[in-house]
Formats: C-alpha cells, structure tokens, sequence
C-alpha cells in the first residue's frame, strides 16, 4: 500500500497526526503525482496513544497495516479551542481559527442579529451551529437547516438574510478547490457541516449529514442499517439506563451502527454512487467522514479508560475495534476497485479529549461507589479553561473576563447515570450581555460536560458575575 497517512496526533493547526507515503522524498513525490483521490477519516477522540497501544496489542488490525505501509506523523498541534468545527477546517483550509473566524460550533458575533429578529435589534448575538438548527433533530434525515433559527445579517441591500454555516467561514475550503476536478464529498453529523461547503456554499458535491442526536426507536434503516433495531442491544451495561437511552449517543451499539451508515455511504461512492447509491456518479477526488463511536465511548460513563495509561474499557474497546474494522472495509473496497494505488488515505483525530477515568472524574468516582439512595451533594472545584475562550469573528473583541480567582466551584450531585446537578458562579464580562449563560458554561467547565437540560435563572446584583442555575447535566457528544 502506498501513499498512505495516519493521522495518531494533530496536523499543523488540526488536531489530528498523519500518515503519508512511504520512501525517500524523491519517490513520494512521484508517487504523488499517480495520486487522483483523497479519503480523509477523522476519528473523534482518538489519542495518539491510542494508536499506539492498538498497533501494539493489534497487530493484524487495519490500522496497523495503515501504519506499517505509510508515514505516521505526531509532531502535530491541535488548534485552539480544540473541537470538531476548528479541527475539522485546520485540515480543509489549512486556517487556523483566527484566519477562518470559526472559533465553535457555539460563538458571539457583535456584527450578526439574533434569529427570529428580523433585523429589528441591536446587532450582537451567540451564534450556534449544531442540532439546534435542524427542522427536526429527532429524525436522521432532519430536513436539513431550518433559517428560522439561524443569525441573520442585513445584506448590501440592507434586506435581513439567515447566515448560513458555509457564509459564517470567511475562507475557502480544499472541496471548492477541488470540485473543479471531479466530484467532491463529505459525511459528518450534522447538517450543520454545509461549513465544509465554503463560502461559495457549493464545494461539496455529495453531502452526507445523518443527525447523530436522532431517536433510535424512530430511525428505521438507512443506507441499508437497521438503526432503529440496534436499540435492542443497548442494556445498561454498554448504554445509559435503558429507560433514558434516546439517541444515538446514548449508546455504543447505536453510535456505532450510526457510523455503519456514513462507511456504507464512502463504499457507494467507491463503487461509483452517490452517498446513499440511489445514483451514478465518478469516485470523488477528495472525500471522506467522521467516525463517532470512540468518542461516545470515552465519554459514557461506562466506558473511558481503565486508568492514565490509556488502557480502555471494554466498551471503548468495541468502539475502537468497530471502528478499525469499519477502517478495513474500507480500504478493502479501494482494493477490490483497483483504487487503493491512486487514492492517498488520511487518518486523522477530529479533537484532543483528555482520558477520562474513575479516578479523574469526581462525578463518576462518586456515581460508581455510591448507592444512589445516599449521594451526598458536594463541592467540586474546577479549573477555569482561560487557554481556550474563543475569539469573536470581529476586531471588536469584549474585555477579559475580571477573574476574582482561578478556580471555579460548583456543587455537584452525581448519579450512576452520569449526571450531575450544578449551582455555578460564573465570571462574565463587564457587559453582563455580551455572554449568554450557555456560552459561559462552554467557555469554563471542562469539555466534558454540556447542557442539555437546564433553565438558567440570571442575577444582576452583581455587574461583574452571573449566576447560572443548571438543573441537570450529562455527558454528551455534540
């Protein structure tokens, strides 16, 4: 195999590490030019150390072999923040997030109106590209991205339009460079990945965006996965409680036969398809997905790892191997339509997420040791993730949060489940309004933890803090 390149750590300005051709410079350059297709797979969450220790314990695995005839490269840097959508264009534009202005999926635009506003207010809105936009979240085909809840900006024209995620990046992407050679494609998580359209809004030729937070029960089969039966195998042990499993990343078994559905549709566009195969069309010259289950994997509280060493646990051990399995088909099918020679493979991470433990997560330590009839609440003090608040997209950038101290402290109530209750002092800037309480929760809790059940109650008293009262939080993959 040649021309191959393992992503282990991250790029320059991705968080990823990769693998590329073998040889002397000289013959990598030549065997560059035979190169005519691109497939880059991101894996979410996936350490270099992981890589490692699978080659090790794998040797036979797909990945190995990737490794064994290609060029790991793990002299790379993540960009910050470290997420999907920076990751993600670090490696499709080569920008770093202040030269693409996307920062987050969830950011502050003082230029920018808020949705629904039709322009009739003061510019100056949080901007959020994820689920939320969908018409409807709860489906996999969501019928794409509803304008109603999109930012809206007033054109040359001064007519109020919704900004879409591809008018959002201020640069262009390798699709739009691309199409110009044949077909471009592209499978990820949400519809809100039209960001990899670029500003044209038409680099990708063949977008593919099954929504991830989609019910299971609900789903039917798609791309020829019977996702709605894989809730049956979701039991407690390798999910959340059986009762609170409801989408896709509640559960391993799930996640994964929702990764199935994005390889099935690179192996149609192998073979000569569209994603979905209802249609001829030419082998992309660049394309490629994203893979989820190890990060759902890391992140339930049932999975993550044995210990600092990056042992994994069981069930994070069946989504790495799902997923170096799912690695194979696919090169396997390269093979078998005589493209691997021509087709240079990228293997990347999309994010940096630390090891999460037992040992390391109070919530889980607690959730694991405690009868649920006697946990305590308690105090959890946590540190402030000043490195990496997000930048806005315009010069005129709100002062520094007035940091009275460098900790954070909340109280926290665990479950078996995961879940914690908060009461959280947060610090905000000297402009009360220019931060919404979910936006500070993103900047300084760990990245771990996202709202996704709460009604924030604001306090004033105090122009230099904001109370924000969280009902309920949980591990959850956005």
């Amino acid at each position: 195999m040649k021309r191959i390149a393992l992503v282990a750590s991250v790029i320059a300005f991705s968080n990823s590490a990769l693998l590329g051709g073998c040889g002397t410079p000289g013959s990598q350059a030549s065997e560059a030019k035979g190169t005519k297709h691109v497939l880059l797979l991101s894996i979410d969450g996936f350490h270099r150390a992981d890589l490692a220790n699978w080659i090790q314990r794998h040797p036979d695995s797909a990945l190995a072999r990737l490794a064994a005839n290609g060029v790991t490269y793990a002299n790379a840097r993540t960009p910050v923040p470290s997420d999907s959508f920076p990751g993600l264009l670090a490696i499709v534009t080569g920008g770093t997030p202040k030269v693409t202005g996307v920062y987050y999926d969830d950011s502050y635009d003082r230029t920018l109106y808020a949705p629904g506003s039709n322009c009739a207010i003061p510019p100056g809105t949080q901007v959020v590209y994820d689920e939320t936009i969908d018409f409807d979240s709860s489906a996999v085909f969501s019928g794409g991205i509803n304008p109603a809840n999109l930012p809206l900006k007033r054109d040359a024209t001064h007519t109020c339009t919704p900004v879409y995620p591809h008018e959002f990046l201020a640069v262009n992407t390798a699709f739009e460079v691309l199409k110009s050679k044949g077909v471009t494609a592209w499978a990820d998580k949400h519809p809100a990945y039209d960001l990899v359209n670029g500003p044209s809004g038409a680099g990708v030729v063949d977008l593919y965006t099954p929504e991830i937070n989609a019910k299971i029960k609900t789903a039917g089969t798609v791309n020829g996965v019977d996702l709605g039966g894989v809730a049956a195998q979701c039991d407690g042990t390798n999910s959340l409680p059986v009762a609170r499993v409801s989408a896709f990343v509640d559960c391993i078994p799930a996640v994964e036969a929702y990764d199935d559905t994005k390889v099935r549709a690179i192996v149609n566009q192998i073979e000569g398809r569209n994603s979905d195969g209802s249609k001829v069309q030419p082998v992309p010259v660049l394309f490629g997905m994203n893979f989820q289950a190890v990060s759902v994997g890391q992140k339930l509280p049932m999975g993550g790892y044995v210990d600092a060493s990056g042992v994994p646990t069981p069930n994070l051990h069946h989504a790495l191997e799902h997923t170096d399995r799912s690695v194979g088909r696919i090169v396997s099918e390269l093979a078998r339509q005589g493209l691997l020679d021509s087709t240079m493979i990228i293997v990347r991470r999309s994010m940096a997420r630390l090891p999460s433990t037992a040992r390391s997560s109070p919530c889980r330590k607690a959730a694991a040791e405690t009868p649920p009839s006697s946990i305590p609440w308690f105090r959890l003090t946590l540190p402030i993730r000043a490195s990496t608040e997000p930048r806005l997209r315009t010069a005129a950038r709100p002062a520094r949060p007035k940091v009275p101290s460098t900790r954070l402290r909340a109280t926290c109530r665990p479950t078996r489940s995961g879940c914690c209750g908060f009461r959280i002092r947060l610090p905000v800037t000297s402009r009360p309004s220019s931060l919404g309480c979910r936006a500070m929760r993103q900047r300084y809790l760990p990245t771990d933890f996202r709202l996704i059940q709460g009604s924030p109650a604001v306090s004033r008293r105090d122009r230099n803090w904001r109370r924000c009262s969280v009902t309920r939080w949980r591990l959850k993959d956005y």
